[in-house]
């Protein structure tokens, strides 16, 4: 397990996770905790990723 620390400007910032197309690449989105602290446990398809999510 790794943990990403999501930057503006970096490739994945705004795109659905859907259109990312991780689990192509072997990787699975297990949660996302918001810059503000909130956290998203099993985020969809539809989930995007804003700037300082970890």
């Amino acid at each position: 397990m790794s943990e990403l620390n999501v930057q503006p400007g970096d490739w994945l910032v705004e795109r659905p996770l859907g259109e990312l197309r991780l689990r192509d690449e072997g990787l699975l989105v297990q949660a996302l905790e918001c810059r503000e602290g909130a956290f998203l446990s099993v985020p969809d398809f539809a989930t995007r990723i804003r700037p300082g999510a970890a």
